[in-house]
């Protein structure tokens, strides 16, 4: 549906994140998987000081240490969890540094749940959002004893120091700075393309703009997070429900047939496998054949209408976000096994 310099900008955007997430997964396993290092660090060891000031400095010399990186054998057997590369990139956007208590969170500590958590900017319960964009890494015992299920803008340590912890607020210049930059390279890129001599250098020009607009929508969005006082029912429903273009195209022809069609977006319907245990928490999909559409239909069945789904979903996001690492089961009906699925 988009035209070939938008395709062009996706994939690249697409592809540059997978060789990222690649990046990270042989960064993690050869140096935080380190026994000796993530489990016991020794501060008076050369060695693990050497190991953890090449990752401080990675925050100065990215571009330098992410070729490091690629040269890193990426032949051996790698076991990564999709959630340790998430708190990797986290920790790395964040520089280091705890957004909500200005500390920094140091490699040794990043790895482990009960001091570091994944902790909704907006909180689940209120906004469904499970983005990358809405989530950061926090020190577990400001996550657990004083956010819990507050927006930034209503913590005791946003514009001001309070209970030991610095302002929220004057760490988010970097993140402005960041959107700003991007705002003004999209400009430029802009004005590249409408005074190109030749379509090779317009059609570059173009790409170059989609680009950088997919890195300020990433960037303008985790910003927004930081700073939203209320959440409103349209950002509540665009959690809710898929706006894919695909998807717009299809839920208006398959009311040409059916009488009552429903959109789901598929990371709710991920959460209902979980709530009605058929996919257990933490539990990869097995994507090995495609059974899981099957699963996928079979759930989609069992989802009820919005307001009982709506009701659902802030359950469970509500008990998660008071019970770490727990799961909030519910039986789509009283007779309901999930050895039927």
């Amino acid at each position: 549906m988009n035209d070939s310099n938008k395709r062009w900008a996706i994939e690249k955007y697409q592809r540059d994140r997978e060789a990222e997430n690649i990046e990270f997964s042989n960064a993690i396993s050869e140096l935080i998987k380190d026994p000796v290092f993530s489990v016991n660090a020794d501060p008076d060891s050369d060695s693990d000081n050497d190991k953890f000031r090449l990752w401080f400095e990675q925050t100065e010399k990215y571009d330098e240490i992410f070729k490091d990186i690629q040269n890193i054998n990426k032949e051996k057997e790698l076991n990564v969890s999709q959630k340790d590369i998430q708190k990797y990139r986290l920790w790395k956007e964040q520089n280091c540094v705890c957004m909500h208590t200005g500390l920094i969170i140091n490699l040794t500590d990043l790895f482990d749940a009960n001091r570091v958590d994944f902790e909704h900017t907006i909180p689940r319960s209120k906004s469904f959002d499970n983005s990358l964009a809405n989530l950061t890494v926090c020190f577990a015992n400001y996550n657990r004893d004083i956010k819990k299920n507050q927006m930034p803008t209503e913590l005791p340590n946003y514009n001001k120091e309070c209970k030991g912890y610095s302002a929220i607020e004057p760490r988010l210049e970097a993140w402005q700075k960041r959107v700003d930059e991007l705002f003004k390279q999209i400009d430029f890129w802009k004005f590249k393309s409408k005074t190109a001599l030749d379509k090779e250098s317009k059609d570059d020009a173009i790409r170059q703009k989609h680009l950088r607009k997919m890195q300020y929508d990433y960037w303008n969005n985790k910003l927004e997070r930081f700073k939203q006082t209320e959440i409103t029912q349209g950002f509540i429903n665009s959690q809710l429900t898929d706006t894919q273009i695909i998807t717009k195209y299809a839920f208006h022809y398959l009311k040409t047939v059916f009488t009552k069609v429903d959109v789901i977006k598929g990371s709710n319907t991920a959460q209902f496998r979980k709530i009605f245990e058929i996919h257990p928490k933490g539990e990869v999909k097995d994507r090995g054949n495609h059974s899981h559409h099957a699963i996928d239909a079979a759930v989609l069945t069992l989802i009820p209408s919005a307001k009982k789904r709506e009701e659902i979903l802030k359950k469970s996001y509500d008990f998660e976000e008071h019970n770490a690492g727990k799961q909030y089961h519910v039986k789509p009906f009283r007779e309901f096994h999930n050895s039927s699925i």
